[in-house]
């Protein structure tokens, strides 16, 4: 890989160690670009994970079922997957089970399994089940289950609906302009 003219090996350091100073001068900068589709990232790590993308390494394993892929977090997500699927919840939302093996209180969906850190992020996940949509636009009428959706909704609405009122209130400037002009 190519940076700023330097070389730079496997392990994120300058080929040539007479560069090192300028490396460290230029590492401060923090740009990195992919030799493959120049892509740029802020340093060596984020460089070398989105090279697989390129390359097709998949160096994490799962060791119960040999699944394989190119991030740590997919395989984190794969393995807290399979957890769910050996350690099902009960008849509540709680899986004391899976919260033992992983030390931390976790709330599943019972429907799905998806895990969510809170009460109030599984009653949300829980609405894209019921199809439950309790948030209203007082101008318009639209519904929707999550109330961040509802406050951007809410804005590009007040925003239309001041536009429309601005329209409404020129035509009557201007007719009220023309009916003065015809008076005369």
């Amino acid at each position: 890989m190519i940076y700023y003219g330097i070389s730079i090996n496997a392990m994120g350091q300058p080929d040539n160690a007479t560069m090192v100073k300028n490396y460290d001068l230029l590492n401060h900068l923090s740009v990195l670009a992919c030799d493959i589709c120049g892509k740029l990232h802020s340093n060596t790590f984020l460089l070398r994970r989105h090279m697989r993308s390129h390359t097709g390494e998949k160096p994490f394993k799962c060791d119960g079922c040999g699944f394989r892929c190119a991030r740590q977090d997919n395989l984190k997500r794969h393995q807290m997957l399979n957890l769910m699927l050996m350690y099902p919840s009960q008849d509540d939302s709680r899986n004391p089970a899976m919260e033992e093996m992983l030390g931390r209180v976790i709330y599943q969906c019972k429907i799905c399994g998806k895990v969510q850190p809170c009460p109030a992020n599984l009653k949300r996940h829980m609405r894209t089940h019921t199809g439950e949509k309790p948030f209203k636009c007082d101008w318009c009428g639209y519904n929707c289950a999550r109330k961040d959706a509802m406050t951007a909704h809410k804005r590009r609405c007040s925003m239309k609906k001041q536009l429309e009122q601005q329209r409404k209130l020129n035509i009557i400037q201007s007719d009220a302009i023309l009916l003065f002009q015809v008076l005369l």
